[in-house]
């Protein structure tokens, strides 16, 4: 926190790191922060003037529709329920922040975060409910690459953007008033690698920068067909992984939700990183519900997870006949 902050929290009432993080620990993976009730009145009130997608627009418009956005998932929330402390975090390592959420697309994912920091959640269980907001400290983490080559991706932008308070107040236009000096100071940028130097071994994913050398006469096997985990679906072994890593990147970043982006992450991990490749029967069922949905919202990620599918087995995996 201290190469991230500085020597000094930035909180009014706490003095020192030791004294933020002093008492009951807890942390939270995917915990679930409401949307602000100021922002979903306000989007109610400028719906047009931030969405022009017809069947969006009519969805808004049904009797009883007021949730305009669900709860935020927050990759990691680290809270300290003596006193309210708490550490926001949204990590990434080669996607990029959604640019959009389902009906605003004019909200990205960063200003999202900070907009549920800013908010109480006296709705929730303890502790969480006890989270102090001015007590709230929202860190993106992130490869140094993309910290040092800062265009690279959106939030490259948006968070040099937003260490100017104008930039914040833009992007939050329902907290009027506020002292976005002070939360502009409440924003910061940690790298894996700076974790990595604090806790050697702490990022074992990290490259070493070896690499083993191949030997020259050692002829690879050709890998073979295999069943996608005892179901219907032949895995082509010779499907193009740079074409998938680029389709996970781009379904990642269409689905809505953190839980939603959890097929990305599997398929990265079976798929890519695995040697040799293979689809795990929940994967492949994960992959069939998205390659048929009837929600008009999810039709991005649908149309991304039949790409998938065809990549993968030549076909559609078939969720009517899978059952699921």
């Amino acid at each position: 926190m201290t190469d991230c902050f500085g020597s000094q929290p930035p909180v009014a009432t706490l003095r020192s790191w030791e004294e933020c993080f002093e008492g009951d620990l807890r942390l939270y993976f995917e915990a679930h922060l409401p949307s602000p009730v100021s922002y979903k009145r306000w989007l109610r009130e400028n719906l047009r003037k931030r969405n022009l997608i017809p069947y969006v627009l009519r969805a808004a418009s049904r009797a009883g529709n007021r949730d305009f956005e669900g709860a935020t998932h927050v990759d990691a929330l680290l809270l300290n329920a003596s006193n309210g402390f708490a550490l926001i975090v949204e990590a990434k390592v080669v996607s990029d922040v959604s640019y959009q959420v389902s009906f605003d697309i004019a909200r990205n994912q960063l200003a999202r975060n900070i907009d549920v920091m800013l908010e109480e959640n006296p709705l929730l269980e303890p502790p969480l409910r006890d989270r102090d907001p001015e007590k709230t400290l929202f860190v993106f983490q992130s490869p140094a690459m993309f910290k040092t080559n800062t265009h690279a991706r959106l939030y490259g932008w948006l968070l040099q953007d937003y260490k100017n308070p104008d930039a914040i107040a833009r992007d939050l236009p329902h907290r009027g008033g506020r002292d976005f000096g002070a939360v502009a100071r409440r924003i910061g940028w940690l790298t894996w690698e700076d974790c990595e130097a604090v806790l050697p071994g702490g990022c074992k994913w990290l490259s070493s920068g070896g690499i083993a050398p191949v030997e020259r006469d050692a002829r690879p096997q050709r890998p073979q067909p295999v069943l996608a985990a005892n179901l219907p679906y032949t895995l082509d072994p010779n499907f193009d992984k740079a074409r998938l890593e680029k389709l996970i990147a781009e379904f990642e970043s269409s689905a809505k939700r953190g839980i939603d982006r959890s097929l990305a992450v599997k398929l990265g991990s079976e798929l890519v990183e695995s040697d040799p490749p293979y689809i795990s029967r929940a994967t492949t069922l994960q992959l069939a519900k998205w390659c048929k949905t009837n929600s008009p919202l999810y039709c991005d990620g649908m149309e991304v997870a039949r790409k998938i599918s065809q990549l993968l087995f030549g076909r559609l995996v078939d969720r009517d006949a899978l059952d699921v």
